[in-house]
């Protein structure tokens, strides 16, 4: 680059000035990049385009930005440096003709205004506010600080609100929007704007007979939610809202994408992150190279439990007189609340068999309807113990359930479940032998085991862990005396010989 001869191009350093190029005259409305990180999004996205945008149109207004102001602004102040440079100058000659002495502008560390235009440059954390201003192109490059905020709920809320609240109502019809970031978690903000717009270009291209049904964006895979997100955008040219993606791995694990040249198992930048590098990282933390380094925020062939453990089977594989009981993990009913997960399962010598599972959101009178139309249906018997979790609505429903009576006239027999101790990720983990051993099945054919597995598989960076925590419920409840005996004997195993 002109104005820093030092920077070191890579393939995809091309690849990603010639997206900016098109984004930057307005051929690319939107753009997401999701890469690794230090390998030099930032210097271009944050620091060299804002400069290149305000050189080409310097009445643009430009707004920047980060998970803190200070980040925020230190993108700034480097903008400000590139375009009072000799080098920038010699391309943009923006105060020729101009006498600056006439003029009245702000330069601060969060604000600067391009002298003798209307265009300027704002920035700001997500955490703050820029009321009064508008945005022709808004940036945002890091909104989560690192896996401490990327794993609370608070924070991606907080992230999404701030994107709703304050990005979209500083913009215009013509606003163009740029997403940096690495992967984190499926439902950061990034997952959550794809989401949000696959559910409106899906519904758009169905109510056009584009296509003839929807599909269930949660039983979709992150690559297979790219994938129909593409295909649904290949639909609509001309769609102003839709966004273009770039992701590109440390690590190339498939041929999907036809932008990236590398072969299989090459690094993205060896010259910088070798593949040594890269393998050494992976093997201290897998869970973090996939989200952070591989940008697929939820490992598709499992970390904590992984979808091969699970067997299958057919009604017939078990005698007709078995009890079938059931287990609830509920949640609180409302909108961005957790859902309630309900499964009908049999024990049969020393397995498990899961019939049924219901996962639903909704108010409390309509699930207690809905859970007594669940058991009735899946077979419910006076053998049948029905449990609840005793968190979030989980006591309520207890007590009300013990005052209700089926179509048959009968009570239900309800149990309370004991709260659990230990975190969801623990918990998971504790139910690993018992799943490990193939001592879980799973109805064949059933219809919702595609979107089960996937839950399963992408905990804990998932979007939704309900099926996850009735799995964790049901397993501890019913093989806890068993998992405790595994636990205290891999203890005993550790401790040194005397």
């Amino acid at each position: 680059m002109y104005t820093k001869p030092d920077y070191q191009l890579n393939w995809h350093h091309k690849f990603m000035c010639h997206k900016l190029e098109l984004f930057s005259t307005g051929i690319i409305k939107n753009l997401m990049v999701f890469m690794p990180p230090q390998h030099g999004k930032s210097e271009l996205v944050s620091r060299r385009l804002p400069a290149y945008m305000l050189g080409r149109n310097p009445n643009l207004k430009f707004v920047g930005a980060s998970y803190s102001s200070e980040l925020s602004k230190s993108f700034n102040r480097d903008c400000q440096r590139i375009m009072k440079s000799s080098e920038y100058s010699e391309i943009f000659r923006l105060s020729d003709n101009k006498d600056v002495s006439k003029f009245r502008y702000a330069e601060r560390a969060d604000y600067f205004e391009i002298v003798g235009y209307e265009g300027s440059y704002r920035s700001v954390g997500v955490d703050g506010a820029i009321t009064g201003f508008r945005a022709d192109i808004f940036s945002i490059d890091d909104p989560v600080k690192g896996y401490k905020e990327a794993m609370s709920p608070t924070e991606r809320e907080h992230a999404w609100n701030f994107y709703n609240a304050i990005v979209e109502t500083r913009c215009h019809n013509k606003t163009q929007k740029m997403l940096t970031m690495t992967r984190w978690h499926e439902d950061d903000l990034a997952g959550k704007i794809i989401l949000a717009d696959y559910d409106r270009l899906q519904q758009k291209a169905y109510n056009l007979k584009y296509i003839d049904v929807l599909i269930d964006k949660d039983s979709l895979s992150f690559t297979e939610l790219i994938g129909e997100y593409k295909m649904l955008c290949d639909l609509f040219p001309d769609d102003i809202l839709k966004w273009d993606i770039v992701i590109f791995p440390a690590v190339k694990e498939d041929a999907s994408n036809p932008d990236d040249p590398r072969k299989i198992g090459e690094a993205l930048w060896e010259e910088m992150h070798s593949l040594e590098r890269l393998d050494n990282i992976k093997l201290k933390a897998p869970q973090i190279f996939v989200s952070l380094y591989q940008q697929r925020p939820a490992p598709e062939e499992g970390d904590i439990i992984k979808a091969a453990w699970f067997k299958t089977f057919k009604s017939t594989d078990l005698p007709k007189e078995v009890t079938k009981d059931f287990y609830s993990d509920t949640g609180y009913g409302k909108q961005k609340s957790d859902k309630s997960a309900t499964g009908c399962y049999t024990l049969h010598e020393g397995n498990m068999y899961i019939w049924d599972l219901s996962v639903v959101n909704l108010p409390f009178p309509k699930f207690i309807t809905n859970y007594k139309d669940f058991i009735t249906r899946n077979g419910y018997s006076y053998k049948s113990e029905c449990a609840f979790e005793p968190k979030a609505t989980g006591i309520s429903c207890v007590q009300q359930l013990k005052v209700e009576k089926l179509d048959n006239g009968k009570y239900i027999n309800i149990v309370e479940d004991k709260p659990p101790k230990d975190d969801k990720v623990t918990r998971a983990k504790s139910i690993t032998p018992i799943l490990a051993a193939g001592r879980v099945h799973l109805l064949e054919g059933a219809s919702w085991i595609q979107a089960f597995l996937l839950e399963c598989k992408q905990f804990p960076n998932g979007k939704n862990d309900d099926q996850v925590d009735f799995l964790t419920g049901v397993l501890n409840r019913r093989f806890g005396d068993e998992l405790t005996g595994i636990r205290i004997t891999i203890i005993k195993k550790k401790e040194p010989e005397t």
